[in-house]
């Protein structure tokens, strides 16, 4: 705790995103929750993207021929603020695989990356939070069924 804080007016802990950290990008269907759950962490390659958005798109098809829709939740709070060619790539995957009535809501842990992805991936049916708590509320609360 800070000095001269209290544990009320302390600053929340924020993880470091340590240098050498195996970047990554992985993804899971909750069968329960109906949400696909996706979590990122590090810097990542354009080619490295280009396989995620692959590999997503054959699970992103199977949810939408069950559901309807499809309603991600995606974790950014420990990537930082991603390459300007990497966040090219993301924006124009995004767009391609998600449609109208899907709902995608991400969590960061900075203003900066907010910033970032409000550019990439700013769509209607999308949000952007601090709280995975309220982005899986905020995700539920759109459900179609």
């Amino acid at each position: 705790m800070h000095a001269g804080l209290s544990a009320q007016q302390a600053p929340a802990y924020q993880p470091p995103i340590a240098i050498g950290v195996r970047p990554s990008l992985t993804f899971r269907y909750d069968h329960v929750a109906r949400i696909i759950r996706i979590t990122g962490v590090g810097m990542w390659t354009v080619d490295y993207i280009d396989v995620h958005f692959a590999e997503l798109a054959l699970l992103i098809d199977r949810v939408r021929a069950r559901n309807g829709e499809v309603l991600a939740l995606v974790d950014l709070s420990r990537a930082p603020v991603q390459s300007a060619e990497v966040a090219k790539r993301m924006h124009a995957a995004i767009g391609r695989l998600y449609g109208p009535g899907d709902r995608i809501a991400l969590t960061v842990q900075s203003c900066l990356l907010k910033a970032q992805m409000k550019q990439v991936s700013w769509k209607e049916n999308t949000a952007i939070f601090v709280s995975a708590n309220a982005a899986e509320t905020w995700l539920c609360a759109h459900r179609q069924g």
